[in-house]
C-alpha cells in the first residue's frame, strides 16, 4: 500500500508540474502574440506617416504640395514635363500614383503602399498639412509643416 500512496504523490505532483509549465507556456505565447501584434501595428502607423511626411518635404516648393478631397498632390518638373504623383487611400490600402500632369487618375490606379483601415490628409494653412492614419484600432496624426512662401 504504502508503494501505492509514494507513485500516486509522485504522480500527482509531475501532473501538476506538467500543467503549471503548460499554463506558463501558454501564457508567454499569449504576451509575445500581443506583443508582436502591437509592434506591427506601430510600425505600418508610423511607416505610413513617415512615408508621406517624407514626400511632402520631398516637394516643398511653391505649387509642389497640394490636397484635394484627401488626396495627396505633389507636382514636380522633369526635362519640362509636369509629373504628378497622388497618394490617397482606396479600398483598405494606401496607394501612389505617378503620372504626367495633363494625365487624370483613378482610384485604384498605381502601386499599393501599405495596408490603413484609414488614412486622411487636410491642409490645415498654407504651410501646415494634417496626416491621419488608422490601422486596425490603432490612430496616428502628425503635423507636417512646409517651408516654401
Amino acid at each position: 500500500m504504502r508503494i501505492r500512496s509514494d507513485f500516486l504523490f509522485t504522480l500527482t505532483l509531475f501532473l501538476v508540474l506538467a500543467f503549471c509549465s503548460l499554463a506558463v507556456v501558454l501564457i508567454g505565447a499569449d504576451v509575445y502574440q500581443s506583443t508582436v501584434n502591437a509592434m506591427e501595428e506601430n510600425y505600418s502607423s508610423r511607416t505610413a506617416l513617415a512615408y508621406v511626411t517624407e514626400k511632402i518635404r520631398q516637394n516643398d516648393r511653391e505649387g509642389g504640395v497640394s490636397v484635394e478631397n484627401s488626396v495627396l498632390c505633389l507636382t514636380r518638373a522633369y526635362s519640362e514635363a509636369s509629373y504628378s504623383t497622388y497618394i490617397y487611400a482606396y479600398d483598405g490600402y494606401l496607394w501612389e500614383l505617378t503620372i504626367r500632369g495633363e494625365e487624370t487618375y483613378q482610384p485604384g490606379e498605381g502601386q499599393k503602399i501599405l495596408e490603413v483601415a484609414d488614412f486622411s490628409i487636410t491642409q490645415v494653412t498654407d504651410h501646415l498639412y494634417e496626416v491621419f492614419t488608422r490601422i486596425h484600432d490603432q490612430e496616428t496624426r502628425v503635423m507636417v509643416s512646409t517651408q516654401c512662401d
